[in-house]
């Protein structure tokens, strides 16, 4: 979606934020249980959603990952998972 919006500087920032989110994102689901759900359910969303409905949304989704950012971070340093081989 990002890349289609051919605007260089948002399609660069969003490349270097998907970068530095990479190691979180390949535990996420070690971490976090209905993952898959979660995801399909924002995208179901986004064609039709009100502003309010997707900040609600947006906001559950990006909560609970700040709730869970130790458990996230544990998953990340765990045994055979250290940072560097992520």
């Amino acid at each position: 979606m990002i890349a289609r919006s051919r605007n260089l500087w948002l399609t660069r920032s969003h490349r270097l934020l998907a970068d530095r989110l990479a190691p979180a994102r390949r535990v996420e689901p070690l971490v976090l249980s209905g993952l898959e759900i979660e995801l399909d359910h924002l995208e179901a969303l986004l064609p039709d959603a009100t502003v309010e409905e997707l900040q609600d949304a947006f906001g559950g989704y990006y909560g609970r990952r700040v709730r869970l950012a130790t458990d996230i971070i544990a998953a990340m340093r765990g045994p055979g998972r250290g940072l560097g081989s992520i």
